[in-house]
């Protein structure tokens, strides 16, 4: 019987040993009864569970807990309904990150306007050059103060989901969605960290390590991208508005089409390399009981999570921001007098191929660092006032932004730009948070160059469809 069992489940070791001990005709008969058989491994899986289950019933008297707990399954991993249940849970679960994320958000943005005066006062007491005054605020003050803000972020989707995974829930959760995944070559434990990109890319990125091999993780890490985080949504819906009026909800229907299109093409170029068919396997997992959390041991690896991904993201937000703040600083606070500027006129010919003019493609590139930094860049670039970079750190737009938009560009230019901000890469944090998480430059190249590709790509479609229309 065992070794049966082992050939069912396909093991190596036991095929060749029958191969090689037993005659011919009898050996081709074995093969034959083996070819017939779909997964072996599930099939001996079900068969152990049926006999488990089986034991049980016959030799343990439930108690009323269980009939509960009973209840409580039968919706958690029902086909239907526990898809229903799963996406009210990570509703309020979203919801509660987002309340998490205040305190630290608040302390972020609270501190940089007073640290700021703070450095501009000793600068002027000590007659600082106001390059260093300028540096000192929008780099590292800035800086510091927006890797705050988003590591808040990171924290809360940490802290919230591991409370879920501790209670016990996390495993029906991920079995309620297998049967959907398994058609990207996934199973269902990819769901936690695609549904938590909703609140932040790069908290959902450590969502991954959940996954069993490292070609899932990066296939995942993939699909993660695409999904927009709420600062995305947000720029996104803006635009809409501002130059399509009434118009702007049809926009996020279509912004939804285009994230399964993206899965679909995604699982083309990378989902048959990362996950050959042979290592498609179906999910076997323990649903564990119920059970409370244990909070010092949640506390212990949230706290090691968030500080080792605040120093990392902190270097990269730092490295980033003092490149774009050489680029956009003037001494008399004009933009026109910029590297910034002489390079976006410089490549404008270039960008208009993708329907950006350059104002709007600095402005794309900015939102590699933010999101909603793309909209203070706008609100400098084209309003020809202040520091370009001043506006990204302080993550603001002027009051009039989308009025002077809307006589500024055209609906075409808009159409690209919004097309190119769908799918333009995460912001920094999330960059850095991906590169720790694969641990090679490669990989990461690969997938920037993959949404970079696929951003300039809807921008320039969009843009020719915008020319035809209006």
């Amino acid at each position: 019987m065992w070794l049966a069992v082992k050939l069912l489940e396909n093991d190596k070791l036991v095929r060749q040993a029958v191969k090689d001990n037993l005659p011919f005709a009898r050996r081709n008969a074995v093969e034959t009864i083996l070819g017939n058989v779909g997964d072996g491994g599930i099939a001996t899986g079900e068969a152990k569970y049926r006999w488990i289950y089986k034991i049980v019933k016959e030799s343990c008297n439930e108690k009323a807990p269980d009939k509960v707990f009973g209840k409580w399954d039968r919706i958690a991993t029902h086909r239907i309904k526990g898809k229903i249940f799963s996406f009210v849970i990570m509703v309020v679960a979203l919801l509660a990150c987002m309340i998490l994320a205040f305190p630290g958000m608040g302390i972020g943005f609270g501190l940089q306007p007073l640290l700021q005066s703070l450095v501009e006062k000793a600068g002027a007491s000590l007659g600082a050059w106001p390059v260093v005054v300028s540096f000192v605020n929008n780099v590292l003050v800035g800086g510091t103060c927006i890797t705050v803000c988003m590591t808040s972020f990171i924290f809360s989707i940490i802290f919230v989901f591991r409370i879920l995974e501790e209670i016990g829930y996390m495993a029906r959760f991920s079995y309620a969605f297998d049967n959907w995944l398994s058609r990207l070559g996934l199973h269902g434990k990819a769901i936690m960290p695609l549904f938590s990109g909703i609140g932040c890319t790069a908290g959902a990125v450590c969502g991954t390590r959940v996954l069993d091999t490292r070609g899932q993780r990066l296939f995942a890490l993939v699909l993660l991208w695409a999904i927009p985080c709420g600062s995305k949504v947000a720029v996104v819906l803006f635009l809409a508005s501002t130059f399509f009026g009434s118009a702007a909800p049809f926009f996020a229907i279509g912004y939804v089409a285009l994230i399964f299109l993206s899965f679909w093409l995604s699982s083309i170029l990378f989902g048959k390399k990362l996950i050959p068919e042979n290592e498609r396997v179906g999910m076997i997992m323990e649903l564990p009981p119920y059970h409370k959390p244990h909070w010092k041991m949640i506390a212990a690896m949230v706290g090691r999570s968030t500080w080792g991904i605040f120093k990392k993201a902190l270097k990269m937000i730092l490295m980033v921001a003092a490149v774009f703040w050489a680029l956009s600083y003037a001494s008399d606070g004009n933009v026109e007098n910029t590297i910034l500027y002489r390079i976006g006129n410089a490549i404008e010919p270039v960008t208009m191929f993708f329907g950006m003019r350059w104002e709007l493609f600095i402005s794309y590139l900015g939102g590699m660092f933010s999101k909603e930094a793309s909209l203070g860049i706008m609100s400098t670039l084209f309003n020809h006032t202040g520091e370009a970079f001043s506006l990204v750190t302080r993550v603001a737009a002027s009051d009039n932004l989308g009025e002077v938009l809307a006589k500024t560009i055209s609906k075409p230019e808009a159409l690209a730009f919004l097309f190119a901000s769908m799918f333009n890469v995460p912001c920094v944090l999330a960059m850095g948070t991906t590169y720790r998480e694969v641990g090679a430059i490669k990989w990461l190249a690969t997938i920037m160059g993959y949404y970079i590709a696929l951003s300039l790509g809807l921008g320039f479609i969009g843009y020719h469809i915008g020319l035809l229309i209006f």
